[in-house]
């Protein structure tokens, strides 16, 4: 919905930002005292609904020069510098702030904006699809503070504007709890791997190769047709996420079938990149069987566990390990930010080898906390999409909202 599509229902009334909030109202001028003091909130420091809590802290003398739009609790940030990311949000503190040239300043006026629905109308698909069009063929996506200004929105009765806050705010409050609890299931998991592998430490670590078969893929870049070809999907160094396979995009490739046959994945397999960034390389992602006949690239290494000595899932722990990053960090060929490594040094890779009971337990252990972690993550995709769902409702009027702030 873009802004000539817009009506408004009754009682709300169409409005640009400018007509309804003051922007930038707030500079710091040349004269400014050289000793004074604030926190910066510069570009980074702000994502979707979020400023940092580490902001540095300058004098204006030293601050960097787009250090200029002094803002308020309540104030309204909104990047004006790549605006698809959405570097929207709400301050909260109290304190002197001052935040870069690269943000439009909203400031609510009493009685007429409140500052938690422009925060949320800065989200919504009509303004999404207004910021789009203006930034539409720019190598350096951008917009100005008057393109700001004029951007049209459905605005309700200082009264409606009260209640959608609340109901919308109630939402995020719920998402930002729920994201916590994944973080710190994080942070639970990564401890809980640690402690798990040191009670096993003692355990003999062997080279890999003497507990599993290593094979690469296949070669791109030939073409095959006709009799004795078939198609077949397979799994490139893309595929081969940190600890997790992504399969929402899955290319395919026509190569004989005696050849396919030969590098075909089977459910158990343990797929290593070659490559990448070096703080991912070696990671391992157990393959589920989850597309059948599913071939790989040969920059993805195929590690098959003899699971009478290694499980696959025991081997990807291992690798993720801090072990595991340390020896493919110093095992590997870098150059700037990436990193690859070769069959034989990963044939060469020293594993730790408990009692395959113990590999279990471990396993199940982190299993558990894996189970009530995929709860949380199913949750918060289903509150982003509750709220997706209201704020197209209550943000076009087709759903009433009153209450009083």
């Amino acid at each position: 919905m873009n802004s000539k599509h817009l009506q408004a229902p009754a009682g709300w009334a169409l409005a640009t930002l400018g007509e309804i909030c003051d922007i930038d109202p707030d500079m710091l001028s040349s004269s400014t005292l050289s000793d004074y003091e604030f926190q910066y909130i510069d570009i980074a420091s702000v994502s979707p609904n979020r400023i940092s809590n580490q902001l540095s802290l300058e004098k204006f003398s030293t601050a960097p020069s787009r250090a200029r739009k002094k803002v308020r609790k309540d104030d309204v940030l909104m990047a004006t510098v790549r605006p698809n990311l959405k570097a929207i949000a709400r301050i909260q503190e109290t304190g002197e702030l001052v935040a870069s040239t690269g943000f439009a300043v909203l400031r609510a006026r009493r009685e007429v904006s409140h500052p938690e629905f422009l925060k949320q109308l800065l989200f919504s698909d009509s303004i999404d699809l207004q910021v789009e069009s203006l930034v539409a063929g720019s190598n350096y996506p951008a917009i100005t503070v008057g393109n700001v200004k004029r951007l049209k929105a459905l605005v309700p009765t200082y009264l409606e504007q009260c209640g959608i806050a609340d109901v919308l705010s109630a939402l995020d409050e719920q998402i930002e709890a729920t994201e916590a609890l994944i973080s710190k299931f994080d942070a639970t998991r990564t401890g809980l791997i640690r402690d798990l592998l040191d009670e096993v430490a003692a355990a003999p670590k062997l080279p890999l190769k003497d507990l599993a078969d290593i094979g690469s893929g296949i070669t791109l870049g030939r073409e095959f047709s006709g009799v004795g070809t078939a198609e077949y999907p397979y799994l490139r160094v893309a595929n081969v996420q940190d600890g997790r396979l992504e399969l929402s995009e899955v290319k395919t490739i026509r190569i004989p079938v005696e050849n396919a046959e030969k590098v075909m994945l089977q459910p158990g397999d343990v797929l290593m990149n070659e490559g990448g960034d070096f703080d991912k390389l070696g990671r391992g992602a157990v393959w589920e069987g989850q597309i059948p006949n599913c071939l790989h690239q040969n920059h993805v290494f195929r590690v098959r566990c003899d699971q009478s000595k290694l499980l696959p899932g025991f081997l990807a722990l291992w690798a993720a390990s801090a072990f595991g990053k340390r020896f493919f960090m110093l095992a590997s060929k870098q150059s700037t930010n990436l990193a690859s490594i070769n069959s034989t040094q990963l044939k060469g890779f020293p594993v730790l080898t408990p009692p395959i009971e113990k590999q279990r337990q471990i396993l199940e252990a982190v299993e558990s906390v894996d189970a009530i972690q995929a709860q949380n993550k199913a949750e918060i995709i289903k509150l982003r999409l509750k709220k997706q769902g209201l704020m197209k409702d209550l943000l076009t009027g087709a759903v009433r909202v009153t209450g009083a702030h």
